[in-house]
């Protein structure tokens, strides 16, 4: 078989749907391709280089093989490599491994729809990412699992994988006549980063999965139901400071926890699931990573990690969502006691509805046009989100339902709903649009905060935008309209009672050699307040230039105002990204920053200053992986005719991981934030300093996401006034999960 990809232009596909072979014996699944199934003719083995490279002849070859049985849909690739010495892999822990690696991913959408996808991924040494592709975000969500099993060698002219995948990790309809689809994508890391598809995507297209092959559907498939039961019990012992962050209360060791709960997930038939939970375990195996939170208008968002949220989270992408927003966001959720979920299809009607009690202690936005605030939510809920999806041909419309009722001392409500839009026209064009509608009575508490005094609120938001692409522009207007009594309480929206109109437009060209792409660039928007007040506006030129090495480099100048109490403030500075691939052991680098004029939002005024993120990552050997990230800033102000520091705000986060075999793994984290201030220039009384240091070690043995061990250690200290480090809570445990399948 020749190494070299067929020599073909920019051809097209046909669109005659690729034949699954059934076979009578299970495949042992070992990354071989030594069984007769393999041996014939493959599936898939057209694949054209899409990046740099537009649809033109890929570099290397890749076969895929497609097979059955009743209980499994079986996937062998071949990935052939001329220097099998350059391939560029190691052992991952799940979902970790990203574009420095040689891997492939198997996109399968088996509903037919063509709006999301399960992706499958697996790189040389077999470590594995299984993740969901939304087509309204145009976007993978690697937070959802799926029970299945992969494999991978590495041979003399190639490497080789081989996935089983279970029925009952898939969602079809057993009376479809909708084809499903597939595509494979191979990441070929070298001199550039290859990027080779079973399909023939142009450039400019504003689809992903419209580029599917069809796939024609076993026709024999099961469609009995199928049955998962996870307990969990967890022991941990440790202690704690009387009051957090207070030096002078004691330390006590004095606490040991027995824990246990459990997760079912029953699937009655291949195209519906139902998920129930009771005391769950919701412990975040690993932290979230620090964000500067200094001199911030606005909340800080965190993603969802939890695993009972993930069933379907591809529905809760709508286009209300931004960098700054999200329609439902489950992390408002902080405690639950247990609860209930539904998700599937009627016919082509996609759905999901879930059902949970929390029992509260997390925080609440207060949203405004100019900032927002968090109250405690000291007391307990019942949350109700129901979500559906109707596919118009490449397009879509939906509608979202979310209710939150307070009890346990506290009476109110958050009541939201809308319908949304997705229509595509023809290849270039996309519009995007939702409305919702909310009726909110807020909990009688003042003493958390002054918006709590039973007051009833309504209102409404609206967003739109029309995106834009083509091979060489690409352009995007949107208008959003948000009021001031619109909340969504299960959503993360900190910015409401605006009016804002947005717009970008960019011009690519394709060099070759080491630059493969330059995007000149603008970009603007312009908000008010419902009363046609100015509440901030920019407009911003740039340049973005991709080439060799994954290198990504972006510059622009950021122009605008943002009002600050009465005053609108002016602000210029610079911001700049640098991203590069260099080699196997340095396997990235990467720093941002913005540098010039910045608002000191806490006094209103205008300083100097400076923002700095720098990562790297090592990979001394194909086992151990180490990240270091490091961020920085400060803020110099005129003050008593001189200029004086602010406020300087670090954070310096070092993981290390080291995988034993593809199923153990140890990982260790160490997280320093430290927040210097002088306040004697705040208005508001501050602290001098603040921040502490958490770490964490852990050891994993994982079968799968659901039955695993988990042996760890947790500490948080706090930072004193007099800059030394003191210990607020330790906690060591072990985790013990089993899947029951059945």
């Amino acid at each position: 078989m020749a190494l070299l990809g067929p020599l073909v232009g920019r051809a097209v596909l046909a669109e005659e749907p690729v034949v699954i072979d059934r076979v009578e014996a299970p495949i042992e699944i070992d990354g071989r391709l030594d069984e007769p199934v393999w041996a014939g003719r493959s599936s898939l083995s057209e694949f054209f280089e899409t990046e740099p490279g537009d649809a033109t002849a890929a570099p290397v070859s890749t076969e895929v093989w497609l097979a059955y049985d009743d209980e499994s849909l079986y996937i062998g690739i071949r990935a052939f490599e001329p220097n099998p010495d350059q391939i560029v892999a190691s052992y991952r822990p799940r979902d970790r491994i990203d574009e420095t690696d040689d891997f492939v991913s198997i996109y399968l959408d088996s509903a037919g729809d063509r709006l999301s996808a399960i992706e499958l991924r697996v790189n040389p040494r077999g470590s594995r990412l299984d993740a969901i592709w939304d087509e309204t975000s145009f976007n993978d969500d690697v937070a959802p699992d799926f029970f299945y099993e992969v494999a991978a060698t590495v041979g003399n002219v190639e490497w080789s994988a081989e996935f089983r995948i279970p029925w009952s990790s898939l969602r079809y309809r057993t009376d479809s006549k909708e084809a499903w689809g597939i595509l494979v994508r191979r990441s070929w890391p070298r001199a550039f980063r290859y990027v080779l598809d079973s399909s023939p995507i142009p450039r400019g297209s504003n689809c992903f999965l419209c580029h599917m092959r069809p796939l024609a559907a076993p026709g024999d498939v099961p469609s009995a139901g199928h049955l998962v039961a996870a307990p969990y019990l967890s022991l941990s012992g440790g202690g704690e400071r009387d009051v957090p962050g207070d030096a002078s209360t004691r330390f006590e060791y004095d606490q040991f926890d027995v824990d246990g709960g459990g997760d079912l997930k029953w699937a009655p038939w291949p195209n519906h699931v139902v998920d129930l939970t009771v005391y769950p375990d919701f412990s975040q195996i690993e932290s979230d990573v620090a964000q500067l939170e200094a001199n911030r208008r606005f909340a800080l968002f965190f993603p969802e990690q939890r695993p009972f949220f993930l069933e379907g989270t591809a529905l809760f992408s709508m286009p209300l969502d931004g960098a700054d927003t999200k329609t439902i966001d489950t992390r408002t959720i902080a405690s639950p006691r247990g609860g209930g979920r539904a998700t599937g299809r009627f016919r082509t009607t996609s759905y999901t509805a879930l059902a949970v009690q929390d029992r509260g202690g997390g925080s609440t936005i207060l949203p405004g046009p100019d900032f927002s605030t968090l109250a405690l939510q000291d007391f307990q809920s019942t949350d109700t989100i129901a979500r559906v999806r109707q596919p118009l041909g490449r397009s879509h419309v939906g509608a979202l339902f979310a209710d939150r009722e307070l009890f346990d001392g506290a009476h109110g409500y958050n009541r939201v709903f809308g319908p949304d839009l997705l229509w595509r026209l023809g290849s270039k064009d996309r519009l995007e649009g939702q409305f919702l509608w909310s009726e909110s009575e807020t909990p009688n508490r003042p003493d958390l905060a002054a918006e709590w005094d039973g007051r009833r609120l309504s209102g409404h938001a609206v967003d739109v935008e029309w995106n834009h692409q083509t091979r060489t522009i690409d352009w995007s207007a949107g208008y959003r309209d948000i009021g001031p009594e619109f909340r969504i309480d299960s959503g993360f929206l900190p910015q409401v009672g605006i009016r804002e109109g947005s717009g970008s437009l960019g011009y690519k060209l394709y060099p070759s050699a080491f630059v493969t792409r330059i995007r000149p660039l603008t970009k603007g928007s312009y908000t008010t307040d419902r009363g046609g007040s100015v509440v901030s506006w920019f407009a911003v030129p740039g340049l973005e230039v991709s080439g060799r090495w994954n290198s990504l480099a972006i510059v622009e100048l950021n122009h605008g105002a943002v009002r600050v109490g009465p005053d609108r403030l002016e602000r210029t500075n610079g911001f700049f990204f640098f991203q590069v691939d260099p080699f196997r052991h340095l396997a990235r680098i990467n720093v941002n920053g913005n540098v010039g004029e910045e608002i000191d939002f806490a006094n209103g005024r205008v300083g100097d200053g400076v923002r700095l993120s720098a990562g790297v990552t090592l990979r001394p050997s194909d086992r151990s992986t180490v990240e270091a990230l490091w961020n920085r800033q400060w803020l110099d102000v005129e003050a008593a005719e001189r200029t004086q520091r602010l406020f300087t705000e670090q954070t310096l986060r070092l993981k290390l991981t080291y995988s034993f075999t593809e199923r153990l793994f140890l990982r260790l984290i160490g997280e320093y934030v430290r927040t210097k201030r002088d306040p004697a220039l705040f208005l508001a009384a501050v602290e001098r300093r603040s921040g502490g240091f958490q770490a964490s070690a852990l050891l994993t043995y994982e079968i799968n996401w659901q039955t695993r061990i988990d042996l760890g250690y947790q500490e948080r200290d706090f930072l004193t006034t007099r800059d030394a480090l003191e210990p607020d809570g330790r906690t060591a445990f072990l985790k013990i999960s089993y899947a029951f399948q059945m």
